[in-house]
């Protein structure tokens, strides 16, 4: 359970619920976030179908599919990942996956080539980063924010830490 309260209305116990979602984040009680990586990936293979669904008049249009994967698929597989970054290997290939398909349908639509292209080389070949990367960089970048004070929550910050002055 997410609180050991119990709490209550006019002496009637509310019941606890097994999971939270809280601004697009699930939270369960041991804070693993299954059932958030669950959500997310099946909401982006959704949005990937609508994507192939209704782009085939996009056929060499790499560009544009890329906007639409962008915006409707990887913006989802990111939001709020500094809570939830994954933690294993399952959950970070199930998300790459998601990526992993989508590039290999573009290499497709661009090639018409069916054969096996490694995932680190469709990267590439697009020129964009693995989401894991992606998530790793967002990590820092919030880190170098907070230490920075860039970011107001002192909260985050331990009491006895001092960033180096500033030059």
């Amino acid at each position: 359970m997410l609180s050991s309260y119990n709490y209550s209305i006019d002496e009637v116990n509310l019941s606890k619920p097994e999971m939270v979602k809280d601004l697009g984040v699930v939270f369960d009680p041991k804070l693993n976030f299954g059932r958030h990586f669950e959500m997310i990936t099946n909401n982006a293979y959704r949005n990937l179908g609508y994507i192939y669904r209704f782009s085939n008049d996009l056929l060499h249009l790499d560009s544009t599919l890329l906007k639409l994967y962008y915006s409707y698929v990887r913006s989802q597989l990111e939001y709020s990942c500094i809570i939830w970054t994954p933690n294993t290997q399952k959950y970070v290939k199930a998300i790459e996956k998601i990526q992993c398909k989508f590039l290999k349908s573009l290499m497709y639509r661009k090639t018409l080539y069916p054969a096996y292209v490694p995932y680190r080389e469709l990267v590439s070949n697009f020129n964009i980063h693995t989401l894991e990367r992606r998530r790793h960089l967002n990590d820092l970048i919030f880190l170098y924010k907070l230490i920075h004070n860039q970011i107001d929550c002192i909260d985050l910050i331990p009491k006895n830490f001092h960033s180096s002055p500033e030059h």
